[in-house]
C-alpha cells in the first residue's frame, strides 16, 4: 500500500511503511528523512536559490564528491552512475532541469536532483539494501514528487494527517509524535495552530 507525504510545499506518493524520521529547516531550505521499522528509506533536501546561474550538474558533482571522500575514509567500495535510467517512464521530467543518479556504497541509492521552479532544488533519495530488488519501489516514489510552493494552499500530510494550509502560513513550530501532533503557522500577527491527539486505547490496538 502507498499513502502521501506532505512538507513546506513538496509532496510524494511513499510506501505505508515509511514514515517521519527527521525535519530540519524552513521552507527556504530543508531536509527530510521517512523511515521503515529498519533502515532509512527516503531523503528530501530542498533549497531555494537566486536565478539560473545555479547548475544541478555542478550541485550534484560537488554533492558525489562529498560522499566519496566519506566512502573512502570508511574504506566502502563506492560507484556512481550519473544520468541514470531508472525511471519507466520519464517524460513528465521534459523540458525541465533535472538530472537522475545512482550510487552503490553500503546501500543502494536512486536519486533525483530537480530544478522544481525558477528559484527552487529539489534532491531526493531513495535507498535500499543492496540485494533488494526495488525498481517499481523507486519508480513509484520518484516519479510522483511534486512542488507546490508557487500554489495558494499547500497540502501537509504526515502520520496519516492531512490538511491545506494557505501559502502564506510558514510553520513555525512543530510536535511530532505518534499520539500528538501539532503543527503551528503563522502568518504576521496571525497564528493557526492544527493538532491532532490519539487515545490510548486507538495507540495499542492491534
Amino acid at each position: 500500500g502507498w499513502t502521501d507525504f506532505g512538507w513546506q510545499g513538496l509532496r510524494l506518493q511513499v510506501p505505508e511503511a515509511w514514515n517521519l524520521g527527521r525535519v530540519d529547516g524552513n521552507a527556504d531550505s530543508g531536509y527530510v528523512r521517512l523511515d521503515d521499522a529498519h533502515i532509512v528509506r527516503g531523503e528530501l533536501e530542498w533549497r531555494t536559490v537566486r536565478g539560473a546561474a545555479v547548475h544541478l550538474d555542478a550541485l550534484v558533482g560537488r554533492y558525489l564528491e562529498t560522499l566519496e571522500k566519506k566512502a573512502r575514509k570508511t574504506g566502502i567500495a563506492f560507484r556512481v552512475q550519473r544520468r541514470a535510467s531508472f525511471l519507466a517512464e520519464p517524460g513528465w521530467l521534459a523540458g525541465r532541469e533535472h538530472e537522475t543518479f545512482t550510487w552503490q556504497a553500503d546501500y543502494q541509492a536512486y536519486n533525483l536532483a530537480l530544478r522544481t521552479g525558477a528559484d527552487r532544488i529539489a534532491l531526493l533519495r531513495v535507498l535500499a539494501p543492496l540485494e533488494e530488488r526495488c525498481d517499481a519501489m523507486v519508480a513509484g516514489v520518484v516519479s510522483s514528487l511534486r512542488d507546490e510552493h508557487e500554489a495558494p494552499q499547500w497540502y501537509w500530510s504526515v502520520f496519516g494527517f492531512r490538511f491545506h494550509m494557505p501559502a502564506e502560513y510558514k510553520l513555525d513550530e512543530h510536535e511530532l509524535r505518534s499520539g500528538h501532533i501539532k503543527l503551528t503557522f503563522v502568518h504576521g500577527r496571525d497564528t493557526c495552530q492544527v493538532e491532532r491527539l490519539g487515545m490510548a486505547r486507538q495507540l495499542l490496538r492491534g
